[in-house]
């Protein structure tokens, strides 16, 4: 019988907050609804400790907490990865000076500049010049991907020549 009594109060409650809602300011609606709320954390948290279940309820938090870093930190690794794909990620890439891939065959001329070596360096000074410019300029390490690309094609014309 209390739980028929208590369920109609809810109800009437419930009900009257609805019709002044349909009819409040948007004002004084959005401070009712924060107020409620936090009204309605407060009375979670005190039936919480009444009951005795707090570090129950803490511990399930906290492992939200550590899950929602999680799902975030996937979210935006996954908005970075559409970006690369999208014609707005290249839109950017191409504002922020990265050039595209180079297209056109580099000429031994060319790959030496790049590789900063003398013409007929010895495959090793090849290699040697390749592996300096490459930790600077990778992209991992800060560079960008069209002088790392420029770095692997000059490296592959001179040793594809000199073998």
């Amino acid at each position: 019988m209390i739980a028929l009594l208590l369920g109609l109060l809810l109800l009437v409650i419930v009900v009257q907050v609805l019709r002044w809602f349909a009819h409040a300011d948007v004002k004084a609606a959005r401070k009712a609804i924060n107020w409620g709320g936090l009204g309605f954390i407060a009375l979670i948290i005190l039936g919480l400790a009444v009951t005795g279940r707090m570090g129950a309820a803490l511990a399930g938090v906290a492992a939200l907490f550590a899950w929602g870093g999680r799902i975030l930190g996937l979210m935006h690794a996954g908005k970075r990865f559409a970006d690369m794909f999208s014609s707005r990620g290249q839109k950017e890439q191409t504002q922020s000076g990265a050039r595209p891939s180079p297209k056109q065959a580099m000429t031994a001329d060319e790959a030496y500049r790049v590789l900063g070596l003398a013409p007929g360096a010895s495959d090793e000074d090849i290699k040697a010049a390749y592996r300096r410019l490459m930790g600077q300029m990778h992209p991992d390490h800060g560079g960008s991907d069209y002088l790392a690309a420029q770095i692997n094609q000059a490296k592959d014309v001179l040793l594809k020549r000199s073998n």
